[in-house]
């Protein structure tokens, strides 16, 4: 280590000997180096100062977008296989309802159910004892071809009105008498009498009844009085078993007809008949005009029911041979056949000139096919009717 050494000054003045010039560097270096590391350090802390620290990081945004759900897929299209076209069944042919015998049984405790026909007389009341036979469904016929000489009930009133009815073509008082058989039960018959009065002043009254195995399965009647068209029905009255009765109304002041049981009401002409008295009028109409009852002819009018008016087109047939208990007859056949479908009942009638035109014969079949023949047995009340003097 050095010291300063003072030496004394000529002058009396004690100088002060100055350090060497290697030091005065040395601490000169020794400065610039502590400025130099001063510098650096407080640099390096500005620099820590000026770095974001992790945490202090700017967080990101996330933005979040709810979508709305895809729309429900469309139902699956079901196709339907076309149809097969249709094809018409062949027509069936008509055949008579299947005869089925059956063993007898007891007389029934309830009054039998019987389905009527359209027309009188109506068939005969089934048996409830045996199990009921499948019914039949209606064979497919042809629309009936009418001739082109066709007499309406309007034109057979007009030739009525010029020539009048015979006096003598209806009887007075007379009980016509048939037996009664049905299609489906062999084994069953009945009786089916109509009573006829015909007054002096011109009104008449037919009542039918028919009986089977003592039960009334049906009745009607029919009251009118006789004009220059033939009978002129007023009331017509209808009583089936379990049924109430029904009516058809004729007023002829306002040639309206109605019915008791339908709010309609349907025009009345002259030649109208009901569903009895009809048969009388055919008896009128031959007995008057037989060239209008010859083979090929039509002979049509309207005829009143309970439920309605209905065109009843007979068409005149051939003569046939008819065998009843009071002997064999040949007797006209006139029918009424059915419609397309069945929609209509057929109806045959046999017409006797030799009893002054009387159905000896009568057969119905309905909308199923079932029939119902009444043959005549027997006449009372009354003298039978005279032979026709043209035959």
């Amino acid at each position: 280590m050095s010291s300063a050494v003072s030496f004394p000054s000529p002058t009396g003045v004690a100088r002060v000997a100055h350090p060497p010039a290697h030091v005065g560097r040395a601490v000169a270096l020794l400065g610039v180096s502590l400025l130099l590391h001063w510098w650096a350090l407080d640099g390096m802390q500005r620099a820590a100062d000026d770095v974001p620290a992790v945490n202090e990081r700017p967080a990101r945004t996330v933005t979040a977008v709810l979508l709305a759900p895809p729309p429900p897929p469309p139902p699956p299209v079901v196709r339907r296989a076309p149809r097969p076209p249709r094809v018409a069944p062949p027509p069936a042919v008509a055949a008579p309802a299947p005869e089925i015998a059956l063993e007898p049984a007891p007389a029934p405790t309830q009054p039998p159910q019987i389905e009527q026909p359209p027309v009188e007389p109506a068939p005969l009341p089934a048996n409830e004892t045996p199990a009921a036979q499948p019914e039949a469904a209606p064979a497919a016929v042809e629309d009936p071809v009418l001739p082109t000489e066709r007499v309406d009930g309007t034109d057979l009133a007009a030739e009525l009105g010029e020539t009048g009815v015979l006096p003598g073509g209806l009887p007075a008082r007379a009980t016509y008498v048939y037996l009664t058989t049905g299609s489906e039960y062999k084994v069953l018959t009945g009786e089916t009498s109509i009573a006829w009065t015909l007054a002096d002043d011109g009104r008449y009254e037919a009542r039918l009844a028919t009986v089977a195995l003592g039960i009334t399965a049906l009745e009607l009647k029919s009251t009118g009085a006789v004009r220059r068209f033939g009978l002129a029905p007023e009331r017509f009255t209808q009583k089936r078993i379990r049924r109430s009765e029904e009516a058809a109304n004729f007023d002829w002041n306002k040639r309206r007809v109605t019915f008791s049981t339908r709010s309609f009401e349907r025009e009345l002409r002259e030649g109208i008949q009901d569903r009895l008295s009809f048969q009388f009028q055919l008896m009128a109409l031959a007995q008057r005009l037989p060239e209008r009852f010859h083979a090929g002819a039509a002979v049509e009018f309207p005829v009143a029911g309970p439920d309605g008016v209905d065109s009843y087109a007979f068409l005149v047939g051939d003569e046939e041979t008819i065998v009843t208990e009071l002997g064999e007859f040949v007797a006209r056949k006139i029918e009424r056949p059915r419609s397309v479908g069945g929609a209509d009942s057929r109806i045959e009638v046999w017409l006797a000139p030799a009893l002054q035109w009387l159905p000896v014969k009568l057969r119905f079949t309905d909308r199923r096919g079932r029939t119902t023949e009444n043959v005549l047995l027997r006449i009372e009340d009354g003298s039978q009717p005279a032979p026709d003097p043209a035959r």
